[in-house]
C-alpha cells in the first residue's frame, strides 16, 4: 500500500493524511514527494511537538501542491482595482501592438 508506514507498523495520526493511492494518477504524481518526506520526518526525528508541527506544514504544502493541479486558469485579470476578462486584456494587447508596429509612442498618463 503508498505511503502507510507508520512507528512499529502502526500508522500515525497525522500520516495518515499523506496516503495518495486513493487519488488518481496525476495527483499520486504530485503527493507522492510529500508522503516520502513525511516518511522521512517520521522515521529520523524524535517525536515530539516540533516533528508534529513539520508534518501539519508538509500536509498544509501537500495540499496546496494538489490544488494547484486542479486550478482552472483565471478568467479575469485585476488591474489598478479594476477587473477585466482576459478577451479584453488580450483584445488591448493586441491593438497595443499594432499602434507600436506603427510607430505609435505610448505614454502612461499620471494617476
Amino acid at each position: 500500500m503508498l505511503c502507510s508506514w507508520g512507528i512499529k507498523g502502526k500508522m500515525e495520526h497525522l500520516t495518515q493524511f499523506f496516503v495518495y493511492s486513493n487519488l488518481p494518477p496525476h495527483l499520486q504524481e504530485v503527493s507522492k514527494p510529500f508522503c516520502d518526506l513525511a516518511e522521512h520526518v517520521v522515521r529520523t526525528l524524535p517525536a515530539n511537538a516540533e516533528r508534529d508541527e513539520a508534518l501539519r506544514k508538509l500536509l498544509e504544502a501537500k495540499d496546496c501542491a494538489v490544488r494547484a493541479n486542479l486550478c482552472k486558469p483565471s478568467t479575469t485579470v485585476e488591474a489598478s482595482g479594476t477587473t477585466f476578462s482576459r478577451e479584453t486584456v488580450r483584445a488591448l494587447i493586441e491593438q497595443i501592438n499594432e499602434a507600436v508596429a506603427d510607430g505609435v509612442t505610448l505614454r502612461c498618463r499620471d494617476s
